[in-house]
């Protein structure tokens, strides 16, 4: 029997790769025939990097930028490079984070992107004969549409009286202009992205994912306002319409990237079928062990769980997965999941105890297995 383990990280509490050794540690002691593989995946988000590295060997390096809160505290980044192809790969959640902004910061309308910005030029400046940039999009704190990232090659947003506003979201419902960045990245960038999502509306950047980045209700209209307001402005001064294109991700940083470089869209499918190899994987294995932090409704929009497990369907392999904690159980679930957060009382203790929720429902899911086969 061969398994496939192939999980996504655990949102602030534990690394694809970290958890893909647990499961494979947990399956072995007790399927001890079984051929175990482990694929770390990411779709964009938390531990892209090091996910990158398991595919292809990466350089890393470390760069120095400013926090993502306004505290003037620098912060250590790090960026990996394919020497070979002159590739960069930058992954936008250790830059600007959820998880590297402490909880008393994480207020959407005063976060901005632009150190992934100074980010971008500074590697620009050490990196001369650099050929492509790649960047994995998901786990950000921020909903600023990239403009922060873009105000970092020039870009302003002035009020009706012609007067400079801080480039953050809680200032883009009073913006009446914007002068575009000055300065143009030269080598065209991908953008890796975990979900397809809107700009704008119910299933836009704002009402799907500043709540759980900390927005308050009052947040959220705020935000959106000041969305409404800056699409308007790109459309009638710049004639750039972005009201149909599914860039929401990440806060919609893919736009404000898109008005100093060339980009190209990959889909969190794409990045992990092809370049992750993967397909070759789930076709070799009998069974195929996904894993997720938190699986909800916006994991239906096409992050690395749904991605693996669908294919794994098609192919009629046995898929699996495992969640910290779902919202969707029963009848309402397409696969078998098995879920941490029910042996423990809540889920802060789940996360806190996550690898012994991994030992038992690795129980369980050998139980399964072997019913099964």
């Amino acid at each position: 029997m061969r398994i496939l383990v192939a999980p996504n990280c655990f949102k602030e509490c534990a690394d694809a790769i970290s958890i893909a050794h647990a499961i494979r540690e947990e399956l072995t002691a007790g399927l001890p025939e079984a051929e175990i593989v482990i694929l770390p995946v990411s779709d964009g988000g938390d531990g892209f990097l090091d996910v990158c590295a398991q595919a292809e060997p990466l350089e890393f390096s470390c760069l120095k930028v400013p926090a993502i809160y306004n505290d003037g505290k620098a912060i250590d980044v790090r960026y990996g490079i394919d020497r070979k192809r002159q590739v960069v790969f930058i992954e936008s959640a250790e830059v600007i984070g959820l998880a590297k902004t402490p909880p008393a910061y994480r207020q959407p309308l005063y976060l901005s992107s632009l150190s992934l910005g100074k980010l971008l030029k500074t590697i620009l400046n050490i990196e001369p004969g650099l050929k492509k940039t790649v960047i994995g999009l998901g786990g950000t704190a921020i909903n600023d549409l990239g403009l922060g990232c873009a105000e970092a090659f020039g870009l302003q947003v002035l009020n009706g009286n012609g007067e400079k506003l801080h480039v953050l979201p809680v200032n883009f419902k009073e913006a009446a202009t914007m002068i575009m960045p000055t300065e143009i990245f030269p080598v065209e960038i991908e953008l890796v992205t975990d979900v397809q999502a809107d700009l704008f509306g119910e299933n836009g950047t704002s009402r799907l994912f500043s709540p759980q980045k900390g927005a308050s209700p009052e947040d959220v209209e705020a935000l959106e306002c000041g969305v409404l307001n800056i699409l308007t402005i790109l459309e009638k001064q710049f004639h750039l319409s972005y009201k149909d294109k599914k860039i929401g991700a990440a806060g919609g940083v893919g736009l404000g990237i898109s008005l100093f470089a060339n980009i190209k869209l990959i889909t969190a499918k794409e990045y992990i079928l092809a370049y992750l190899k993967l397909m070759e994987h789930i076709k070799a294995a009998d069974y195929v062990i996904t894993a997720e932090g938190a699986y909800d409704s916006q994991s239906k929009l096409q992050k690395a769980p749904d991605i693996i497990l669908n294919e794994a369907r098609k192919m009629e392999k046995g898929g699996v997965l495992i969640a910290g904690n779902s919202s969707i159980t029963g009848g309402n679930a397409d696969f078998p999941i098995f879920t941490l957060s029910e042996h423990f009382c809540n889920t802060e203790e789940s996360i806190k105890n996550y690898r012994k929720g991994i030992k038992l429902v690795c129980q369980e899911l050998i139980n399964y297995i072997q019913k099964s086969s």
